[in-house]
């Protein structure tokens, strides 16, 4: 008999039909779809517990409140400056006219967005023109589920001396950025006013830290050398408070480099934002962001539904 077990590699079909759970699994989900819909309401609503609201009135009102409704972006957005800093650059003009970077520089650029070509794009591009190619013909992008952001690269923007010889083109882009992300090549610490503006709050300092040594893969070519370290530091203006971790300087890998500065430039802008917000008000306006500003329109709407319905009963 023990034999026989032995030499029958073929499970026997009443272990098979004797386990039901087995035969459940395979031949039907365990939880339809309608079942998880269901749970987000109280159907059947017997007791007329959910509140419906009634439909909007055709008037101009109603369309000038959608139209209002509709500017409100769905997600957070944030526009980010980008700076190159030559060997040797410490004025204003010379780093603004920049063209090009250090292949370190494009390698950490091309990885701190998706680049889209702004004539024709139908995102926010913060103030880039897409029609002319005035900003340039293209630009770096990044998003998620609930952020967006475009980075202001002065490299990629069109530099013409004869024509504009302070770069103001430039300048009014990167000038409004609240926070700057400067990759700093010059070999010299950078000084925080070298770019003056009123609204530049926060730049985070990109310094080359170890040398770069040959790329040995493509994935490296991507991300940059291996085993190379840069300096990350933030930089602020006096009058605000301490920011985070990068309150003191940090020592970031090639690879870790652009998701980090970017994380830390977004949170900045954040910062930046609020701050702002507090200081232009005398500390009594609080910032709202995008998801909370469209929340209070669809509060508005339904409170002054809720006041006519009142005054027609």
């Amino acid at each position: 008999a023990v034999r026989e077990v032995l030499s029958d590699p073929k499970p026997s079909n009443e272990s098979t039909t004797a386990n039901p759970v087995i035969q459940l699994r395979k031949t039907e989900p365990s939880i339809g779809p309608g079942f998880l819909y269901l749970q987000f309401n109280n159907y059947p609503d017997i007791a007329r517990s959910i509140e419906v609201s009634p439909p909007l009135p055709d008037d101009e009102a109603t369309a000038r409140t959608l139209a209002t409704f509709d500017r409100i972006p769905v997600v957070d957005f944030h526009k980010i400056g980008v700076l190159y800093v030559g060997k040797g650059q410490t004025h204003e003009l010379e780093i603004l006219a920049n063209t090009y970077g250090s292949p370190d520089y494009v390698r950490f650029l091309n990885a701190l967005g998706t680049i889209q070509r702004l004539h024709g794009f139908s995102g926010n591009t913060g103030g880039l023109d897409r029609e002319m190619d005035i900003d340039g013909r293209y630009a770096y992008f990044w998003k998620d589920d609930v952020t967006e952001a475009v980075f202001h690269a002065a490299t990629m923007m069109p530099t013409n001396l004869e024509r504009d010889p302070q770069c103001s083109a430039k300048k009014r882009h990167i000038g409004n950025d609240y926070v700057s992300i400067v990759y700093n090549d010059s070999g010299m610490d950078y000084a925080f006013d070298t770019l003056p503006s009123q609204f530049n709050f926060i730049n985070i300092v990109v310094s080359p830290h170890s040398i770069s040594t040959e790329a040995v893969s493509p994935t490296h070519a991507l991300i940059g050398a291996e085993n190379s370290f840069f300096k990350v530091e933030m930089q602020r203006r006096p009058d605000m408070p301490d920011i985070g971790p990068l309150s003191e300087p940090k020592l970031v890998s090639a690879q870790s480099l652009p998701g980090f500065v970017r994380q830390a430039a977004i949170h900045a802008n954040i910062f930046a934002q609020v701050f702002w917000q507090s200081a232009s008000a005398g500390g009594k306006r609080e910032y709202v962001s995008h998801w909370r500003e469209r929340l209070k329109q669809i509060q508005r709407v339904k409170e002054r539904l809720a006041g006519k319905s009142a005054a027609g009963a």
